[in-house]
């Protein structure tokens, strides 16, 4: 086919990619070349490399590589352009799993089968190939399906912050610990530890606390997890309860108990702790104590021996500051006390029944009571002998 000088001069330079695809730079296909392209009846564009491929093409040679194949001696030719490719992704060795021509084509004949996908949690497979099947020898390459791998493509290795609070660190949630997760229906990555929290973390084990309520002998276990973070902080074990007084503890409230002084309407208040210690100890009655206002105002008060209220009795009882503080409360002061026996008067009362006598004059029935029998045991009285109507017909 003739060519006008005319359509010759209005061919304008194409720029055309590299033959390679995974090189970016391209190639200029000049007028003169393309008419030339024309003449010797060629359609489509020419496939070339780029300049700075074409340089690292002559530095290449076509490689013999032996076959993946364990059992064949024959090799498969890794060529030039092959090679310039794999310059290209970063590789520098042949790829593995290759055939060599003769296995490639007995693999023909060796039907395809399914795989399950390497990724933990996915329910997809991908096609092991006749050429694959005859390259393992039966043992299969740990490969993605390719809904994940075209979703691994699209990850990027994330910094996830140390699950301990205190540590400022993080860890690595990789592409693939990523892909994992979105397989196994996840959200968000787990909770780790960054690398230097695992190290300390490895180096523990639990141990035993002695329960923090002093009338406890169980013990709580100090978990890893918190050691840690005490480490971290530069602190010692925490005091805590042991797991029974906790559930006592959860269960309790705090009470509001009336004051022990009698004539205070005050009430003190019986804390969830208090209650606590007192269970353990085996005390189930509320104690009985002072309000707040009480215990500073019995301060102004001291014990008192006051004079058994017996005729003959030289023994005292103790008029206590409680006591003095319950008489100002209910209105009757401080500077009077009460009438009241002293303690071996009242034991002698508690310990003494009462006695019937018989009238020495008619023969009556004489009842003796305790508090009488007292006043004879003092030497202020005498026991009696004759009964009321005795004595006065005399």
């Amino acid at each position: 086919m003739a060519l006008k000088a005319s359509f010759f001069s209005g061919m304008k330079d194409k720029t055309l990619p590299c033959r390679i695809r995974e090189c970016k730079n391209t190639w200029v296909w000049t007028g003169e070349e393309q008419v030339r392209w024309m003449r010797d009846n060629k359609t489509g564009d020419p496939q070339r490399l780029c300049a700075s491929c074409y340089v690292k093409y002559n530095e290449f040679s076509d490689q013999e590589v032996s076959c993946a194949r364990e059992e064949c001696t024959h090799t498969w030719v890794w060529t030039k352009n092959a090679q310039v490719a794999a310059a290209k992704r970063g590789k520098t060795t042949p790829p593995p799993g290759r055939l060599c021509e003769a296995c490639a084509e007995a693999a023909k004949d060796i039907e395809s089968r399914e795989v399950p996908c390497r990724v933990r949690g996915c329910a997809n497979t991908w096609t092991l190939s006749g050429k694959e099947i005859l390259a393992s020898d039966g043992a299969p390459p740990s490969k993605m399906c390719d809904e994940c791998y075209e979703k691994y493509r699209t990850l990027k290795n994330r910094k996830v912050e140390c699950r301990i609070s205190i540590c400022d660190n993080h860890w690595e949630w990789t592409r693939g610990m990523q892909l994992e997760a979105f397989a196994k229906g996840k959200e968000g990555p787990p909770r780790r530890m960054c690398d230097r929290c695992s190290e300390i973390f490895a180096e523990l084990e639990p141990i035993e606390i002695p329960c923090r309520v002093n009338s406890c002998n169980h013990t709580w276990t100090w978990q890893k997890f918190s050691q840690v973070e005490a480490k971290l902080k530069g602190e010692e074990a925490p005091g805590r309860m042991c797991d029974r007084c906790h559930e006592i503890y959860k269960d309790l409230e705090d009470r509001e108990v009336s004051c022990r002084v009698s004539g205070c309407d005050n009430k003190w208040n019986w804390s969830r702790w208090m209650q606590l210690e007192g269970r353990l100890k085996g005390k189930s009655k509320t104690p009985r104590r002072m309000c707040t206002e009480c215990q500073g105002k019995i301060e102004q008060f001291q014990p008192k021996e006051v004079l058994c209220k017996h005729d003959g009795c030289e023994k005292t009882w103790t008029w206590a500051p409680e006591m003095q503080l319950s008489s100002v409360l209910r209105g009757f002061g401080a500077e009077k006390p009460p009438v009241r026996m002293c303690d071996d008067c009242r034991d002698y009362m508690e310990r003494a029944e009462t006695v019937r006598l018989t009238c020495d004059g008619c023969g009556k029935e004489i009842v003796w009571t305790k508090e009488h029998q007292l006043h004879v045991e003092l030497g202020t009285w005498t026991k009696p002998s004759l009964c009321s109507d005795c004595i006065a017909r005399k």
